[in-house]
């Protein structure tokens, strides 16, 4: 990656917290050495949708796995997926950004926040994970289908 784009992230810091926004990005170094310099971050909100190698956005746009290793190597103790479900911008379903997050985060044991359109969150406290997106996920598929609020994720 050259360092001729305007795309950024930055990191917001106070004696008690350190908050991590990765705007828009393709995968690289760099998160490891803002985790190196900043971490451990508290809550890394960083993006997972709109990829494709098929798209030329490698350079901005990271593949979610890569989204998940960003937040290993940020240091980050909670995981927030954005810029997903947004913008019909990529080839891929506007729900599996937020599957693959669910699963890659779980394989490798990363703590991934999945709140509620609106929901509000505090630090410290629990929170209960739910697939709210699989209705409309079963919806946008076409098939009849169920969500109970089950728990995912550690």
């Amino acid at each position: 990656m050259n360092n001729a784009t305007l795309w950024t992230s930055w990191v917001v810091s106070s004696p008690n917290h350190r908050i991590y926004h990765s705007g828009d990005s393709g995968y690289g170094d760099h998160f490891r050495i803002i985790g190196e310099k900043l971490g451990p971050i508290e809550m890394g909100f960083i993006k997972i949708g709109n990829f494709g190698e098929d798209l030329g956005w490698r350079d901005i746009h990271m593949h979610t796995e890569q989204s998940v290793q960003a937040a290993i190597d940020l240091k980050a103790n909670i995981m927030f997926p954005i810029h997903w479900g947004t913008f019909n911008l990529s080839n891929h379903d506007w729900y599996e950004p937020i599957n693959l997050a669910v699963q890659y985060a779980s394989k490798d044991q990363v703590n991934l926040v999945t709140p509620k359109l609106g929901e509000t969150l505090t630090y410290g406290a629990t929170i209960n994970n739910v697939a709210w997106w699989y209705p409309l996920q079963v919806l946008n598929e076409g098939s009849e289908g169920y969500l109970n609020d089950e728990p995912i994720g550690r």
